[in-house]
């Protein structure tokens, strides 16, 4: 990877981490503390590879909170770290640090067999 994507990389990084740190836009369902139920949770979520000699940080201090009936939208320039964030959510790549909590079960202590129906059933991978 040339150092001038890398250098983009990190700016759209920035971005993503400005976006995840604003609060979710709901188009459905109801938001706020006791209102609904928290269905799928990321707490400091972190996620840093190892680049051409150097640590690129996708994801720093990312935390989500989907309620039952919510639909959000993650929206953020190209190369920012959507999809690694989604991944780290869906359980198909694990964090550097962070927890992804799914019905307030940590999926990280999930038997195999527990993920591949939380993959097919309640995310759909």
């Amino acid at each position: 990877m040339p150092l001038k994507r890398i250098k983009y990389r990190e700016q759209a990084v920035q971005g993503l981490k400005e976006t995840m740190n604003a609060e979710a836009t709901t188009f459905a369902g109801q938001t706020g503390d006791g209102v609904a139920s928290a269905v799928l949770e990321a707490r400091g979520l972190r996620k840093v590879y190892d680049v051409h000699e150097k640590k690129l940080e996708i994801l720093s201090n990312a935390d989500l909170i989907l309620r039952e009936g919510e639909m959000v939208a993650i929206v953020a320039p190209s190369g920012a770290g959507k999809s690694t964030l989604l991944h780290l959510l869906a359980a198909l790549d694990t964090p550097t640090s962070g927890t992804v909590y799914f019905e307030n079960k940590a999926i990280e202590f999930m038997e195999d067999a527990a993920l591949a129906n939380f993959r097919n059933r309640a995310v759909g991978f």
